[in-house]
């Protein structure tokens, strides 16, 4: 359905196919794409979070995970979210940025802004969880919210955790994002013949954008402050971009 294609251009587009101007954050960056698909329609990660982590950190060492993905779990922090926490504690130079989830929006009652619904991972404590705000590109026909870049979306799930955190961590823009369009994909909204780029929403599309953004603090701290390629921690990324937001 074109979210791998979409998810990956917000973060390391080029632009090559718009004259430059459809661009992901970190549109230099380098990216390892890692398929868990099922036939089933569902997503299924490895046992092992090293392996879906950096299956090649020998050869291209990886230092952020762009997911967009995940389980709604009221806030719950489950054996996920627990996995989650233990891989970034034994590689504290590893930043998982997880999306919070569309679960904000209950489609029986079609209550917006339901309370306490973040998933899981985005309810770990070591990883950057990412809720959507509304963008200045709104379109009613599409179910998109008008444009205030300060409101969060309806949709987006929202914290507290279970046990009270604070969940997400930040919020980026996530209605009617424009990124990279997978050619097998049936949607193409808006942007008249160029057919290579695609609109789309939900916190899917906040988390790329947001992981971008990380990749170019982490290359702001290594080029700028004296970190070497291997220390910048997590925490450390974290808490650039949270205060930093």
């Amino acid at each position: 359905d074109g979210h791998g294609t979409h998810t990956a251009g917000s973060i390391v587009g080029t632009g090559a196919m718009s004259g430059g101007t459809i661009r992901g954050t970190a549109w230099g960056a380098k990216l390892w794409a890692w398929f868990c698909n099922g036939t089933d329609g569902y997503i299924y990660t490895p046992d092992d979070y090293g392996d879906l982590f950096r299956p090649d950190q020998a050869n291209w060492p990886a230092y952020i995970h762009s997911a967009s993905w995940g389980t709604d779990t009221a806030g719950i922090y489950d054996s996920q979210c627990a996995d989650m926490d233990w891989y970034v504690w034994e590689h504290p130079d590893f930043l998982p940025v997880v999306a919070s989830g569309n679960a904000g929006y209950n489609p029986k009652t079609g209550q917006m802004n339901v309370p306490q619904t973040v998933g899981s991972p985005a309810a770990a404590k070591n990883v950057l969880a990412v809720g959507a705000t509304q963008n200045l590109r709104g379109d009613s026909f599409l179910g998109w919210p008008s444009g205030t870049p300060t409101e969060t979306a309806g949709y987006s799930s929202r914290g507290p955790c279970a046990d009270g955190r604070v969940k997400p961590d930040v919020a980026a823009p996530g209605t009617g994002v424009l990124s990279t369009r997978a050619y097998g994909c049936s949607y193409a909204y808006g942007i008249g013949a160029n057919t290579n780029y695609a609109y789309d929403c939900g916190t899917s599309m906040a988390t790329p954008l947001t992981a971008g953004a990380v990749a170019l603090v982490r290359e702001w701290l290594v080029d700028r402050c004296g970190f070497t390629n291997e220390t910048p921690s997590a925490a450390l990324m974290k808490a650039v971009v949270t205060g930093g937001a």
